[in-house]
């Protein structure tokens, strides 16, 4: 069985979480070769959406449609009685 972490460990792992999150690698930094045409179909893809004004996710159309079921549907609106998605292309 694992130990359990302490509280300080706790906020050592989170502050290294947040330091690296939202950091976005180009496609060069990570070795991939990519010519315009497929980058420029690649943004062409992406979807930004919001929910009651408010950023909720982005990525392509299907991850948007899983957004979308898994607020409405899945959680049944979290006991909201109405709710406003607003769809973007990137």
């Amino acid at each position: 069985m694992e130990p359990l972490k302490t509280k300080e460990k706790l906020k050592e792992e989170f502050s290294e979480s947040r330091k690296n999150k939202g950091k976005i690698k180009r496609f060069s930094e990570m070795g991939i070769d990519v010519d315009r045409d497929t980058l420029k179909k690649y943004r062409e893809n992406q979807y930004h959406c919001y929910l009651n004004d408010h950023f909720y996710g982005s990525g392509n159309l299907s991850h948007i449609h899983e957004l979308f079921r898994d607020y409405v549907v899945h959680h049944d609106m979290y006991g909201h009685e109405m709710c406003e998605f607003r769809i973007t292309r990137q």
